[in-house]
């Protein structure tokens, strides 16, 4: 949730390190003695996982029901953006890199390649504005453009970042109070808004269109769009979708970042579309959630709307960017179809392990990583 003296999305600190409570939980709970627990993450250090201690409770690698090889086969935060960037390398010059950078940019580049994705309704002081599109240069005009010129419900995120810092939900404005509705249920000052979006990024922010989210998804997971996480990979012959995790909002949030206290994540099986077993939270305190804890919609089994739709999308959005290895999109799940929210080459892939309980760095995953990072680094491994 937002700090009090904040209105946008402010990212979390960085998980602490394990502390000897955590580390006599898992021992009760789980029977894994702390001795044990040390042994086991001082092997699963090294190696190309990467793990480190954080990590190991993150991912429940204390788990007894996994075997050492499986352990490996999970990979940690330094791990994954190294493997990313095998496959995607930042060391030479990559427009596709530099394009994902400006989220302006790469929706407009979606869009020319035919696509469906998110459509901006104006930007907000970007230094690098997109012809064609009104750039409202300071937070004055920020204001006057939510008072008059905005078409609600809109999204606000900035330009550039992740993780979802920094964005608003916006449902409409309170005329008698010169005040914005938000998602979350605030109301706050036009002019507060405009000014911390100002303020606080330098790179320029973006107002969108909400996406019209499908009424199924809005019946499980509340009016705040739930978007699908979808990877790809590409060897050189063509993208394939390598994993979808389906990310809905916790209770209250404006966004449906994974990281937010309440936030559930559920795998979505690539052939049918079909949720797997539905999760809130990591590490020690996840739990299994058979229903959505509001709308008590059964999770395992639901059936995402329009599915067959989405791997020619992201596959051809791919495509699109074939000096790129791996990408990860969000894909809005939209009332006529689905709809690309964002796209990335770092895409976190402890997202998919927290909702699968599987490493990423299966054997055959691991094949086709070598594959794909072959294609810049002949005779490489991946991890």
């Amino acid at each position: 949730m937002p700090q009090p003296d904040k209105i946008l999305l402010v990212s979390p600190p960085p998980p602490p390190p394990p502390k000897a409570d955590l580390i006599a939980r898992v021992a009760r709970d789980c029977g894994v003695s702390p001795l044990r627990q040390w042994v086991e993450m001082l092997r699963l250090s090294y190696g190309g996982a990467k793990v480190e201690f954080t990590d190991y409770y993150g991912a429940r690698l204390f788990d007894p029901a996994l075997s050492m090889a499986q352990k490996r086969e999970f990979i940690a935060a330094k791990a994954n953006q190294a493997l990313n960037r095998r496959m995607s390398p930042v060391e030479r010059p990559n427009a596709s890199i530099d394009l994902l950078k400006r989220k302006i940019a790469a929706e407009a580049h979606f869009r020319a390649a035919g696509l469906t994705a998110t459509r901006t309704q104006a930007t907000v002081a970007c230094p690098q504005p997109l012809e064609g599109l009104p750039n409202l240069p300071d937070a004055q005009a920020a204001a006057a453009f939510f008072r008059d010129g905005a078409r609600y419900p809109l999204f606000a995120k900035p330009e550039t970042g992740s993780r979802g810092t920094g964005t608003a939900l916006i449902l409409g404005h309170e005329p008698t109070t010169d005040s914005l509705r938000l998602a979350d249920g605030r109301y706050v000052p036009v002019v507060a808004l405009a000014e911390e979006m100002v303020s606080d990024y330098k790179h320029g922010f973006i107002l969108q269109d909400a996406v019209d989210q499908h009424a199924q998804a809005t019946a499980v997971a509340g009016g705040v769009l739930a978007t699908v996480r979808v990877v790809t990979v590409h060897d050189g012959v063509a993208p394939r979708v390598l994993y979808a995790v389906w990310k809905m909002p916790a209770p209250g949030a404006m966004s449906d970042n994974a990281w937010q206290d309440g936030a559930l994540i559920a795998a979505v099986d690539l052939a049918s579309g079909q949720l797997g077993r539905a999760y809130i939270g990591s590490g020690v305190a996840r739990r299994e959630a058979p229903v959505h804890p509001v709308s008590g919609v059964s999770l395992p089994g639901w059936s995402v709307p329009h599915w067959p739709a989405f791997a020619p999308l992201v596959t051809a959005a791919h495509a699109s960017l074939p000096d790129l290895g791996v990408l990860g999109f969000d894909v809005g799940i939209g009332a006529q179809g689905p709809v690309i929210i964002e796209a990335n080459a770092n895409p976190f892939h402890m997202l998919y392990q927290n909702a699968t309980g599987h490493g990423v760095l299966s054997p055959a995953n691991r094949v086709l990583f070598d594959r794909v990072v072959a294609r810049y680094q002949p005779q490489a491994r991946a991890a």
